[in-house]
């Protein structure tokens, strides 16, 4: 939450995150929020990542947890309690639905960590037991078009796959955004 968390205090690692609500365990006790393994598929799958990218990882958690984690379920019901200053941060939240959120909330601020950032692919399937397999198809070469793809990047602010997208929000913006 950028009304209540100072530009100059927002960490820019993990670590720093962990030191940080460690050393203010009152003021972030009950204030940070990340996704309920228990509930949440994708937060659970985000732990598991978390811990193989970073050796410090259950280090780290133990000193976020200092503050007294609360677990939600979904990406939109962390960003509303943080745009609500209920939580002052939230960990591991999808970068591109805050990304969007962002854009008309001005309580949301989004840090990249320098030392790593998890990044999700989405995926399409299309079933065995498709009664249009034909139709199915036509529609992900559409999305994975250049004009879809173009659609996906700019309106529902899902980055592009593809590097010939006009704007920042495709591959090479990924990259340069998040190294």
């Amino acid at each position: 939450n950028k009304r209540l968390i100072p530009q100059n205090e927002v960490p820019d690692s993990h670590t720093a995150l962990a030191k940080l609500i460690a050393s203010q365990a009152d003021k972030f006790k009950g204030k940070v929020t990340t996704y309920d393994i228990e509930k949440s598929g994708l937060g659970f799958m985000l732990a598991v990542q978390d811990s193989q990218a970073d050796a410090n990882y259950f280090a780290d958690l133990a000193n976020i947890a200092k503050g007294g984690l609360t677990v939600q379920s979904s990406t939109g019901t962390m960003m509303e309690r943080v745009s609500s200053g209920e939580n002052l941060i939230g960990y591991n939240i999808l970068g591109s639905y805050a990304e969007a959120r962002a854009k008309n909330d001005p309580s949301l601020g989004i840090a990249y960590p320098k030392d790593y950032v998890l990044v999700l692919s989405r995926v399409s399937f299309i079933s065995q037991e498709s009664e249009h397999p034909n139709a199915a198809k036509l529609w992900l070469d559409y999305v994975l078009s250049e004009k879809g793809q173009q659609i996906l990047a700019s309106q529902a602010d899902i980055p592009s796959i593809r590097r010939d997208i006009e704007g920042k929000n495709d591959i090479d913006g990924m990259t340069a955004l998040l190294g």
